[in-house]
């Protein structure tokens, strides 16, 4: 099977992280189907990447692909998906938002249902025994917003969670709220609950936030304000004493119509960064950070004076560089999309390089999202076509070139039998499995009694990286074992069925 890695040098001799040339390669899905939207959502550790696939074409199977950094080198291990797969994850779009943090993954589905009725949701993973496991289910507050795409935003700092509902039915339809909850006995509990003062029908309140210490800010792009119909505005509360009270609101200048302010949001220590996103050449507001004020320092644009690009979607800081996704750029008269790299110089933040994909031409939606290491830079670009199949991308740049092993394309160093996933499941579940060299492989099922069930693979295999669903529609609940066999290679494991 032909490995498919891309390549591409350029200079980038701009930001402190990225002294160097940097290469870039492309990370695609094994399994990429059309509408897979591969790269909605990226979050890393110091050892693993996470990538969502949304799945348009099959939404029971939306899923986060794992893969372990080692030696700067990137290899799959497997997929993440929910425990309720029949209980209100079809069409959930389990993905759609990433945030790792001290530990944890949370996935946001902003669609999962409860009685068949989208209410959105949080999942928490953590790591253990060699696997990403889920923790618990975040929801919402009864009585329950149809629609309320709970997990719009996921931040947090310390022990608190904030998390977005930005079509949350308060006081009018789709005005929005936002909810915290704090960490408390290895569970997030709500803590307190956030609407706009002066609600509106359909401002989105809750769109983008950030959670910083004691300041919070929450994004309103449709707010009506004195800057003009759907100009936007950023609400910021503080906590004193226990108490988390309104602050200030931010709206940006006027004659400023359907601007959308506060369409997204970061911030590192010294500074506050809100994007808007019209029709307009994309635009990026800069505020010195003085908790709980913001204090307007400048604008950050690309220069390019390209209308709709989408400048400012995301935005990422890491340190003194800030990337800028700007899924809507041009580059060569494609509609590729671009991001972009800016420093902070002392007094002012400036743009250092255009960062675009190699191929321009299958490209799509590059600069999404984005993530920036000491010495990376992810880039998702969901709409990329991939062998003519559009499946998405992730790019990764970096100023040496990476050992990557990172789709099932590629030859794993080792035989490995991995923990099903769900487990306990009701009734299909996922096995994954690698072998280094190309081997006659069986995979079956067993009862407790040791008599075989049903057999999943009975065939030779080339060496690669493999995952199978097994369907235990027929089968009674109860405890069975799978065991793979490929040349000298053997390995069981346990797997609960729980009707």
């Amino acid at each position: 099977m032909k490995t498919i890695i891309k390549i591409f040098s350029f200079l980038l001799f701009l930001s402190p992280l990225f002294p160097q040339q940097l290469y870039e390669e492309q990370i695609i899905p094994f399994d990429g189907l059309d509408s897979d939207h591969f790269g909605s959502a990226v979050a890393v550790s110091d050892s693993f990447l996470f990538i969502s696939s949304l799945r348009y074409s099959d939404h029971t199977q939306n899923s986060v692909y794992v893969y372990r950094l080692e030696n700067n080198s990137y290899s799959f291990l497997y997929k993440i998906y929910p425990s309720d797969t029949q209980s209100g994850t079809n069409g959930a779009l389990f993905g759609v938002a990433l945030l790792y943090s001290d530990g944890q993954l949370f996935v946001g589905a902003r669609n999962r249902k409860i009685n068949n009725i989208p209410i959105g949701a949080v999942y928490l993973f953590e790591y253990e025994d060699y696997h990403w496991v889920e923790k618990q289910i975040i929801l919402p507050p009864q009585p329950f917003s149809f629609g309320s795409w709970f997990s719009s935003f996921i931040s947090k700092s310390n022990d608190y969670l904030l998390i977005g509902a930005n079509r949350y039915d308060s006081e009018f339809e789709s005005s929005g709220k936002a909810f915290l909850y704090k960490f408390i006995n290895n569970q997030y509990e709500l803590y307190h609950e956030f609407s706009p003062f002066d609600a509106k029908e359909d401002q989105h309140f809750g769109s983008s936030g950030i959670i910083k210490d004691n300041t919070i800010l929450i994004g309103s792009p449709l707010d009506s304000t004195k800057s003009g119909i759907y100009s936007g505005s950023v609400y910021v509360y503080f906590k004193e004493d226990s108490l988390w009270t309104f602050n200030q609101k931010y709206v940006p200048e006027p004659n400023s119509e359907y601007f959308k302010f506060g369409s997204a949001m970061a911030a590192n220590d010294d500074y506050v960064f809100i994007g808007k996103s019209d029709d307009n050449p994309g635009k990026v507001y800069v505020y010195n950070y003085y908790p709980p004020l913001l204090d307007y320092d400048q604008f950050i644009e690309t220069g390019d004076n390209f209308s709709g690009d989408l400048f400012g979607v995301f935005m990422f800081p890491k340190g003194d560089s800030l990337l800028v996704g700007a899924f809507n750029d041009t580059v060569k008269n494609d509609l590729s999309g671009a991001a972009y790299l800016f420093v902070n110089k002392g007094e002012r933040w400036e743009k250092k390089h255009k960062i675009y994909p190699s191929d321009e031409v299958n490209t799509r939606t590059f600069g999404y999202r984005g993530i920036i290491t000491e010495d990376k830079i992810f880039i998702g670009a969901l709409g990329t076509k991939v062998n003519n199949i559009r499946s998405g991308a992730v790019y990764v740049y970096a100023s040496m070139p990476l050992s990557v092993d990172k789709n099932y394309t590629l030859n794993p160093k080792d035989f490995y039998l991995s923990q099903n996933y769900p487990n306990p499941f009701n009734p299909t579940t996922n096995i994954s499995y690698s072998i280094s060299q190309r081997s006659f492989v069986t995979l079956k099922i067993y009862d407790v009694l040791g008599n075989e069930v049903t057999t999943l693979i009975n065939k030779e295999v080339r060496a690669g990286s493999y995952e199978v669903e097994f369907d235990a529609n027929n089968l009674p609940s109860g405890i069975y074992f799978y065991q793979i066999r490929a040349g000298a290679f053997v390995d069981t494991k346990k797997l609960v069925l729980m009707k």
